[in-house]
C-alpha cells in the first residue's frame, strides 16, 4: 500500500514535469517562430510583389517586342519596293499604305509604347569593312536601328540594329556582240567576229621598224610661223603654231596617215604652244592675255570655234602649256613677274564652258612642259638648278614642291614624259629619272648628240625624239637598259622638231620647216598586230541615278600582251581604276565607293601586243537601281 502510493506521487511529479517542460518548450518555439516570421515575411511579400510586377514586365517586353519585330518587316518591305524608300537618313515609324507598308517621319506611340526607326549612312574603309566614322560613305548600305520603349512600371526598351544593302534588284550592262562593240570608239583596235563579237589590237602594216623610219607625209600649214605642238585623239591631229595673223589651231583628218586631210582651222590671235584635246574640247596654252588657257569647241571638226568662256590667269605671263587629269587642268606659264598670280594653276574643268581656278604655286621660273601621273604634275622648267619640278597635286586647292632634279649643266627643261616612275627629261639631252620618290630623284643615265631635244614621247623602250640637229631631227633611242640608251633610228625633217606625238606605227611631228609645219613618220615593228591601241564603249545611259557595283570581263591574254581597263561614271569626263584616278583594273573588280553614284557609264580598254594581240571577249557593269 505503501508502495502503491508511493509510486502514484512519482508519477504526479512526472506528469507535472512533463507538463511544464512542454510548456517551456512550446514558448520557447513560439519565439523561435516569431523572430523567423519577423525575418522571412518582407522577403516573402516583396518576392510576391517582385513576381506580380515582373509578370507584367515580362507581357511588357512580348509585346514591345512584337512592334519591333512588325518594325524590322516593314523596313525590309519599303527597301523591297525601291531602294530609294530608304535612302533618306532619319527617323521614322511604319505605317500602312494602302495595301502596303511605307515610312513616316517621326516616331510614333502605340498604347504607351514608343517606337521609331533611325536609319542613317554607312563607311567603310579600304578594305571594305563598317566604320563608325572614318573611310568612305557606302552609298548602297544603310544603318537601320529599330527601338521600341516604354516608362512604366520601369523604364525600358528593346532595340535591334540591321544593315540593307542596295543590291536586291542588281541588272547589268553587258557588251558581247559585233554590234555592241562597234558602238564603241576603236583607236589601233578593231571589232573581229571571234567568239560572236570581240576586240583586239588592228593588224599591224607591216611596213618597217623604228631603225629605219620614212617621212611618209607633210603638209603645209599657212604662213611661216612654227608649229609647236601636235596631239592625235581618235583619228585626228590637232596642231598649233606660233602667231601668224591668221589660223594657228588645225584639225587633221589621219584615218589614213599617209594622207593626213585637213578639216577645221581656228584664229587663236595668240601664239599656240600647247594643245591636249578631251571629248568634245582642245585646251590650248597661249600667249593671250585674257585666256592663258584657251578652250575651243571641236565637237564639229570642220567647224571649231572659240568658246567665248576660258581661262584668265592673274599675270599677263604666257601660257606655255596645259595637261589634263579628270576634271581637273594644269596650267603652266611663263615667269610671273606681277606677283598678283602663279606658274602653276589647278584649274575645275568639270564644266568646260566656265573652268575655274582652284589653286596654284610659283615655280621661280618659266616652265616649259607638263605631265601629270597620280597625284604629282612634272614639269619641265626654265630654272637652273631644278629642271625637273614635282609638284603635288593631292590637294588641288594648295598644291607643293614634292621635289626637284637639277640636270647637268645650264639648259633649261624642255619636256618631259612618265612611264610608270621613270621620267623622261629633256633639256640639252635626254635624261632618264628614277621618281618614285619625288623628294630624292635619282639619275638612271642619259642620251646625248650634237643639237638638243625638244619633243619626247615614250612607247615600251622606245623614246622617240623631236630634235635640232641637222637631217637627224626625229630620233628614235632605245632605252630598254637606262644606263646606256642608245640611238636605234633617226630622219631628216627639214627643220627642228619641236612637238612630237606617237600612234601605232606612225609618229606625228610639229616642226619648225617653213614649207612642212606638219609631218608623219612611219615606223612601226612589221608585227601582225598594232604595238598599242584603246577601244571606248559607247556610253550606255541607266535612265536615272543608280549605283554602280562592279566591272567583269573575259579575255584571253597572250605572253607578252597585256590588257587593261578604265572606267567612267559620269559620262565620259572622269575615268579611273580600282584605285581611283589614275589607276587600271588589270582584273575584275569593284567600283571604288566615291564613283558608285551616276546614270551614265563608259568604260574604256587599253591593249598592248605587237606579235601577239589580246582578245577582249565581253564586258559586264554590274549596278543597282
Amino acid at each position: 500500500m505503501k508502495n502503491s502510493k508511493a509510486n502514484f506521487t512519482k508519477t504526479i511529479h512526472y506528469s507535472l514535469f512533463t507538463i511544464h517542460y512542454q510548456i517551456g518548450q512550446s514558448l520557447i518555439e513560439l519565439i523561435i517562430a516569431i523572430a523567423l516570421a519577423s525575418l522571412l515575411l518582407p522577403a516573402l511579400l516583396t518576392g510576391l510583389v517582385a513576381s506580380r510586377e515582373g509578370k507584367a514586365q515580362e507581357e511588357q517586353r512580348l509585346q514591345a517586342t512584337a512592334l519591333l519585330r512588325e518594325a524590322e518587316d516593314a523596313v525590309r518591305s519599303v527597301r523591297e519596293q525601291n531602294w530609294s524608300n530608304i535612302s533618306p537618313i532619319g527617323t521614322y515609324h511604319p505605317q500602312v499604305s494602302g495595301s502596303a507598308w511605307s515610312l513616316a517621319a517621326g516616331s510614333e506611340i502605340i498604347n504607351g509604347y514608343t517606337r521609331q526607326i533611325e536609319i542613317s549612312n554607312v563607311n567603310r574603309d579600304t578594305s571594305g569593312n563598317i566604320t563608325e566614322s572614318v573611310g568612305s560613305q557606302d552609298t548602297s548600305t544603310k544603318k537601320v536601328v529599330s527601338t521600341v520603349s516604354w516608362n512604366t512600371p520601369i523604364a525600358s526598351s528593346v532595340k535591334s540594329t540591321t544593315y540593307l544593302q542596295r543590291y536586291l534588284q542588281n541588272t547589268s550592262w553587258d557588251q558581247t556582240t559585233v554590234a555592241h562593240f562597234n558602238l564603241g570608239t576603236h583607236n589601233q583596235t578593231a571589232t573581229v567576229p571571234t567568239g560572236g563579237g570581240a576586240v583586239e589590237l588592228a593588224p599591224g602594216t607591216g611596213a618597217g621598224d623604228w631603225a629605219t623610219p620614212q617621212v611618209v607625209a607633210t603638209r603645209n600649214l599657212p604662213g611661216n610661223a612654227d608649229a609647236m605642238d601636235v596631239y592625235i585623239d581618235n583619228n585626228r591631229a590637232y596642231i598649233v603654231t606660233l602667231s601668224q595673223g591668221g589660223s594657228d589651231f588645225f584639225i587633221y583628218d589621219t584615218t589614213d596617215p599617209e594622207n593626213p586631210l585637213p578639216l577645221g582651222s581656228v584664229d587663236l590671235a595668240a601664239d599656240g604652244y600647247a594643245v591636249v584635246v578631251s571629248g568634245n574640247f582642245a585646251y590650248v596654252a597661249t600667249s593671250h592675255n585674257s585666256r592663258e588657257l584657251t578652250v575651243i569647241n571641236v565637237s564639229n571638226p570642220n567647224s571649231p570655234f572659240l568658246t567665248g568662256t576660258h581661262f584668265n590667269a592673274p599675270t599677263n605671263s604666257d601660257g606655255r602649256t596645259v595637261a589634263l587629269s579628270g576634271t581637273r587642268a594644269y596650267l603652266v606659264t611663263d615667269t610671273n613677274t606681277s606677283g598678283a598670280g602663279y606658274e602653276f594653276y589647278s584649274i575645275n574643268i568639270a564644266s568646260p564652258l566656265t573652268p575655274s581656278q582652284i589653286g596654284g604655286i610659283n615655280l621661280g621660273a618659266s616652265a616649259r612642259d607638263i605631265f601629270v601621273s597620280g597625284n604629282f604634275a612634272y614639269i619641265a622648267s626654265t630654272a637652273n638648278a631644278q629642271e625637273l619640278q614635282i609638284v603635288n597635286v593631292s590637294n588641288p586647292l594648295l598644291p607643293t614642291l614634292a621635289g626637284s632634279y637639277n640636270a647637268t649643266g645650264n639648259s633649261d627643261g624642255q619636256s618631259i614624259y612618265l612611264i610608270g616612275s621613270t621620267a623622261y627629261l629633256t633639256t640639252n639631252r635626254l635624261s632618264i629619272l628614277n621618281v618614285s620618290n619625288p623628294s630624292a630623284v635619282n639619275f638612271l643615265g642619259e642620251f646625248n648628240a650634237p643639237g638638243s631635244p625638244f619633243g619626247v614621247y615614250v612607247v615600251g623602250n622606245l623614246a622617240f625624239l623631236g630634235h635640232t640637229q641637222n637631217n637627224s631631227e626625229f630620233k628614235v633611242v632605245n632605252v630598254s637598259i637606262p644606263a646606256s640608251p642608245t640611238q636605234i633610228g633617226f630622219t631628216s625633217l627639214g627643220g627642228n622638231g619641236l612637238g612630237v606625238f606617237v600612234s601605232g606605227n606612225y609618229a606625228y611631228l610639229a616642226t619648225s620647216s617653213n614649207s612642212a609645219e606638219f609631218q608623219i613618220v612611219r615606223g612601226g615593228s612589221g608585227a601582225t598586230y598594232q604595238p598599242s591601241g584603246d577601244f571606248a564603249s559607247q556610253i550606255f545611259d541607266t535612265g536615272a541615278s543608280v549605283a554602280f557595283n562592279n566591272i567583269t570581263w573575259t579575255q584571253n591574254v597572250p605572253v607578252g600582251t597585256t590588257l587593261e581597263f578604265e572606267v567612267s561614271t559620269d559620262g565620259g569626263a572622269t575615268f579611273f581604276g580600282p584605285n581611283g584616278i589614275g589607276s587600271r583594273y588589270t582584273q575584275p573588280g569593284a567600283i571604288p565607293l566615291n564613283f558608285i553614284n551616276g546614270q551614265f557609264v563608259r568604260y574604256k580598254a587599253y591593249f598592248t601586243g605587237g606579235v601577239a594581240t589580246p582578245t577582249l571577249f565581253d564586258v559586264s557593269i554590274n549596278y543597282s537601281p
